[in-house]
């Protein structure tokens, strides 16, 4: 996992990871990623991060508190999800899925879809 932003303020920051939808989900204790498991496991991972880095339970919080984007890609399933998380209530406030494909090599091409069907790039 990539953490990008000033833990130290917590003035936002952005995560990105790269990894199995399984271990993402079996952290929720369910079959699917949506965004409320995928924002409690990249809190979980920031928490024990920061947490392990400076032996401060509350500088472990505020960057928790922060999380404002969250990107996962898992490459085994050629997809991912992107989070926005709402900096007052502290929930997610909107999602897109991801898809990518590698089948050509790196970077690859990926595109983005919302919930109301909206294609980018379009096809």
């Amino acid at each position: 996992m990539y953490v990008a932003g000033d833990q130290e303020t917590a003035s936002g920051i952005g995560a990105v990871l790269c990894g199995s939808a399984v271990t993402v989900a079996a952290f929720g204790g369910t079959r699917i990623v949506d965004a409320e498991t995928l924002l409690a496991y990249v809190r979980h991972r920031v928490w024990a991060y920061v947490y392990s880095n400076t032996r401060s339970a509350a500088q472990a919080t505020r960057a928790v508190q922060a999380i404002r984007i969250i990107v996962f890609l898992d490459p085994s399933i050629g997809g991912g999800l992107w989070v926005d998380v709402d900096p007052l209530s502290q929930l997610p406030a909107a999602s897109l899925l991801i898809e990518m494909d590698l089948l050509d090599g790196l970077p690859g091409r990926f595109r983005v879809f919302t919930p109301g069907g909206f294609t980018y790039p379009p096809d």
